[in-house]
């Protein structure tokens, strides 16, 4: 996983070069000393969540779809919190995305979980996070074709999707903000409440120790 810097280093990078992006889109045809309180920005409209907006506890998450450990936390943590605070209108679950290397490939995850459309977002993050495997050995590319199949965006809207520049942009925009702002060293981050959590992100116990503290403080 990298490190804050490595992040930061990845991001900038790709926003001073974003002629990679094309190339990419041919082929595929903090601070660590940051004090805990976070000063994360207010949920937008644009963000993706889950749950009642009112809920007590508001969840933000950083996640990459190519990171190992966001596929440790959706596969361990996620499950728990969907069925014991989301659903329970406990927790409004804000999901922020943070692609991670290899970068292209994460964005483009990203983008096709939105055209997907609002219902099937989480659904395909996930899809795509289980994917890892064949994305590392090398299969980004029809890897991502087929999730996007399955969805129903074949090539023509596939296509289309992968190379809205509009969207690529407000991710970068998005990231490099989120990063600043934040403090983000890894992912997955949580943010609960506006507070920066410090524990284990693939520890069940103390996750949920940590929502419930939050909610004891409502």
């Amino acid at each position: 996983m990298p490190l804050a810097g490595d992040i930061k280093t990845l991001h900038t990078t790709l926003l001073m070069r974003k002629g990679l992006w094309l190339l990419f889109v041919a082929g595929l045809l903090l601070d660590t000393n940051a004090p805990a309180l976070a000063r994360t920005l207010p949920v937008a409209f644009e963000d993706m969540s889950l749950g009642k907006p009112n809920a007590p506890v508001t969840l933000v998450v950083y996640v990459s779809v190519t990171s190992t450990h966001s596929a440790a936390f959706y596969g361990d943590i996620f499950p728990t919190i969907q069925k014991r605070y989301i659903r329970s209108g406990k927790v409004h679950y804000v999901l922020r995305e943070l692609p991670t290397s290899p970068l292209d490939v994460s964005t483009a995850g990203f983008l096709i979980a939105r055209c997907a459309g609002e219902k099937r977002y989480f659904p395909v993050v996930e899809k795509i996070i289980r994917a890892q495997p064949d994305i590392f050995a090398g299969k980004g590319k029809s890897t991502l074709e087929n999730i996007a199949r399955s969805e129903g965006l074949f090539h023509e809207a596939f296509t289309a999707c992968i190379t809205d520049q509009a969207a690529v942009d407000r991710i970068n925009t998005n990231t490099a903000k989120w990063v600043a702002l934040d403090n983000i060293e890894d992912v997955p981050t949580l943010i609960i409440n506006g507070q920066k959590y410090t524990g284990d992100s693939t520890d069940l116990e103390q996750v949920t120790t940590a929502l419930d503290q939050a909610l004891l403080r409502k």
